[in-house]
């Protein structure tokens, strides 16, 4: 079976580290973090199955983030 691949999108690193630490309680689960929207969107292309996205980011907001991505 595949590993179901999450992106957990937020610059706060201990709040990151939490989300990645209960999804990672599932062995299925291959988790990435990110703590700006620059690094997340030049790995886009990766097609992670699931993304949390904070939406006040260091250099830019959730929402603009969410339009690239639909784009």
């Amino acid at each position: 079976m595949s590993s179901f691949k999450i992106f957990v999108v937020e610059d706060d690193r201990i709040l990151a580290r939490r989300m990645a630490y209960e999804l990672e309680m599932n062995p299925d689960f291959e988790v990435e973090m990110f703590y700006d929207g620059e690094s997340f969107l030049k790995r886009l292309n990766e097609s992670p199955d699931a993304i949390t996205l904070d939406y006040l980011l260091p250099d830019t907001t959730g929402a603009e983030v969410l339009i690239k991505i639909l784009s």
